[in-house]
């Protein structure tokens, strides 16, 4: 009797434990078949489960289907018992019970369905499709079978590929003065022939940023420009906190200034660390599971090294004598971070708010020209010290053209060819911001695409 009881007992505690350890089948895609009726076909990862029976009881599975974003979900019920097959689940659908309903057999595709499994001794699962889309034209939302071009910037990158804002002052006793900010990065549609990586183009152009009234005539003197060919790939991680990693040359990369004419020629070798975004996690109402919130950070730190050669020098910098006959070679540590914490409508689409935030640092190993002004004087010298520059933009998009935001940019540091110094300037203006979502080589994932500035 007593080893009985010690058999029963220790035979519980086994079953028990195999129940609560018992693994999670890890489903990868939904999709949904019309032959014969609606079924959901579940891809999952990996060899069958030893115990199925939590799978194939059409009891514990809640499935739900609705049109569009802004749809209501209609249930529906599973009939018969769920097949394992060929590393497929199929789920037969049928509308049994009141309150249930059917698509047409001939729109189930387009539909968004979500399959919600609860069963004792297993993690909750829930998994949703990808409708196929019907309609025609070009959309940013994914409504349609083709994207546009270019789309509002949303969750997923850190700042917009194209980006042009500006601010004008005008006032007594000085001429306006008109402040302009160009910044850009394209990949062109395909490859080159033999060349394994993305092909693109990048430019940064500063205008009129160290002005300050009173002036006695306008000008458009570009402070720093800076444009590159560009050559880029990727490296993607499922499982890791890093979403992946860019790598990606600038051969050749151009810096010049008008202002002071000075012009240098580099080439420059990058790496960002793309680390996954965070986003807020709010429970549904439904299904009690937590989905995705509309408030999102992002953060991808990079480093690389630049080298070179100046091209032309002046001998005076704001009416200051200057000698810069040491400056010729360039090699520089380049590092940095671009961050963004938003706040999105449609599932993370589209921007409402946004704070941009972008460092960068060079560390010259040879001598550069490094501008320091106190109290109103200008001096000049050769030195490797380090280059800082900072940026915040703080933006709202317009909700009726979300092109357009109105943005508070903020500025400290120094830029290239020169490194004049731009000392804590704040800008308030209009900002024209657009993401490209067509033509983005082998990846259509947005921060997996953005080149490096």
């Amino acid at each position: 009797m007593r080893k009985l009881i010690l058999f029963l007992i220790a035979s519980t505690t086994a079953m028990c434990m195999a129940q609560a350890n018992a693994p999670t089948l890890k489903f990868k895609t939904l999709s949904v078949g019309t032959d014969g009726g609606i079924q959901l076909i579940l891809l999952y990862q990996g060899k069958p489960p030893a115990d199925p029976k939590p799978y194939i009881d059409a009891a514990n599975w809640t499935i739900e289907w609705q049109t569009g974003d802004s749809g209501s979900p209609t249930r529906v019920s599973v009939v018969g018992r769920p097949v394992f097959a060929h590393e497929h689940l199929t789920l037969q659908l049928a509308a049994d019970n009141p309150g249930e309903a059917l698509p047409a057999l001939a729109d189930a595709k387009a539909k968004q369905w979500r399959a919600l499994l609860r069963a004792p001794g297993i993690s909750m699962v829930l998994i949703s499709n990808t409708p196929i889309v019907t309609r025609t034209g070009t959309s940013c939302d994914g409504s349609t079978a083709e994207s546009r071009f270019f789309c509002p910037p949303g969750a997923g990158a850190a700042a917009p590929d194209l980006s042009f804002s500006g601010s004008f002052l005008a006032g007594g006793g000085t001429n306006p003065l008109y402040q302009f900010q160009v910044k850009g990065g394209l990949l062109f549609p395909k490859r080159l022939p033999g060349v394994p990586m993305d092909i693109g183009v990048t430019t940064d152009i500063e205008i009129n940023q160290n002005e300050q009234p009173p002036i006695h005539r306008t000008t458009f003197d570009p402070d720093s420009i800076s444009a590159a060919f560009v050559l880029q790939n990727h490296a993607d991680f499922e499982t890791s906190p890093l979403e992946g990693m860019r790598f990606q040359l600038n051969l050749p990369e151009g810096e010049f200034s008008h202002s002071d004419p000075s012009s240098n020629i580099i080439a420059a070798g990058l790496a960002t660390f793309d680390f996954r975004s965070w986003q807020q996690r709010r429970r549904d109402q439904t299904t009690g599971l937590n989905t995705t919130g509309s408030i999102y950070f992002t953060m991808y730190p990079l480093l690389g090294v630049e080298t070179g050669r100046n091209l032309n020098r002046p001998s005076m910098v704001e009416s200051i004598p200057v000698d810069l006959s040491r400056y010729k070679g360039i090699f520089r540590g380049y590092a940095g971070a671009d961050a963004k914490l938003g706040y999105s409508t449609d599932k993370g689409k589209t921007d409402t708010f946004a704070i941009t935030g972008t460092y960068r640092v060079r560390f010259p190993a040879i001598d550069e020209p490094f501008f320091a002004t106190e109290h109103q004087v200008t001096t000049i010298a050769m030195t490797t010290k380090a280059r800082h520059w900072v940026e915040t933009d703080l933006s709202y998009s317009l909700p009726t053209f979300q092109y357009l935001a109105l943005s508070a940019i903020y500025q400290y540091g120094e830029l290239p060819p020169f490194f004049s110094f731009v000392d804590h300037k704040l800008t308030l203006g209009f900002k024209l911001q657009a993401m490209q979502m067509k033509g983005k080589g082998r990846h259509n994932d947005e921060a997996l695409t953005r080149l490096i500035p």
